[in-house]
C-alpha cells in the first residue's frame, strides 16, 4: 500500500524542487523513494533503478550531485541532495542497496533483437579492439563501478551519450568518457539491449 501511494506521488512530485516538499515524518530513503521507488524499481525510465546498486557507488553519486560535480535533467538531484542531512547518507544507501535486484525487461521475439543482444554481450563480456571488455569494471569487485544490468534501456542510452558528449566528466576517477567516445551508436544499441535484458546476478 505504501509503496503504491509512494508510486501515485512520484507523477506528482517528479518536477519539484526538494524545497517543495513536505518531508515531516518521512524516513530518510523515502524522499528518494518519491522518484526511484520504495522498492528501489523505478516507474520512469529517467530515474535509475537502484534495487541492490552498490552502496560506495550510491554514496559516490550522492556526493557529485551535492557538490554539482554531476547534475541531471532540471537539476532535481542537486537540489534533493543539498537538503538531505549527510548524517543520513549512509542509512539511505544502505537501505537500497539491501533491496532485491530489479528483474531484466523481456526480450523482443525478434531474430533482430536477438542478434543484438548476442553482439551487446560480446562486447560487455570480451570487449574489442581499443575497448575493454565493460565487465572489466562492472563487476561485483569493482566497488565505485554501478551494477548496469537490468537497468532501464533508456536511462543507460542517455548516460552513454551523456559520456560520449563530456557531460559526466566532472566525476573524475572514471574512463567511461574516454570508452564511450569510441562506442559507435550501433554498439551503444546493442550494449543496452544486452545490458536491459540481463539479470544482475
Amino acid at each position: 500500500m505504501r509503496i503504491t501511494l509512494v508510486t501515485m506521488m512520484l507523477l506528482m512530485v517528479t518536477e519539484l524542487y526538494a524545497g517543495m516538499i513536505d518531508k515531516n515524518d518521512m524516513a530518510p530513503w523515502e524522499i528518494c523513494g518519491l522518484c526511484h521507488n520504495l522498492d528501489g524499481i523505478s516507474v520512469m525510465a529517467k530515474f535509475p533503478k537502484l534495487a541492490g546498486q552498490k552502496r560506495r557507488y550510491l554514496k559516490r553519486q550522492f556526493y557529485a550531485f551535492k557538490h554539482q560535480k554531476r547534475s541531471n535533467d532540471g537539476g532535481q538531484m542537486n537540489a534533493i541532495t543539498s537538503e538531505v542531512d549527510p548524517k543520513d547518507i549512509d542509512k539511505i544507501t544502505r537501505y537500497f542497496s539491501t533491496l532485491p535486484y530489479p528483474r531484466p525487461q523481456l526480450l523482443e521475439n525478434e531474430s533482430k533483437s536477438k542478434t543484438d543482444y548476442a553482439k551487446g554481450k560480446l562486447l560487455f563480456e570480451k570487449g574489442r579492439k581499443g575497448i575493454e571488455p565493460c565487465q572489466s569494471c562492472h563487476n561485483k569487485q569493482h566497488l565505485f563501478a554501478p551494477y548496469i544490468k537490468a537497468q532501464h534501456g533508456e536511462y543507460l542510452k542517455k548516460q552513454l551519450y551523456d559520456f560520449k558528449l563530456g557531460l559526466r566528466d566532472g566525476e573524475g576517477l572514471t574512463p567511461m568518457s574516454s570508452i564511450a567516445e569510441h562506442l559507435t551508436d550501433k554498439e551503444m544499441h546493442e550494449l543496452v539491449v544486452y545490458l536491459k535484458s540481463t539479470h544482475q546476478l
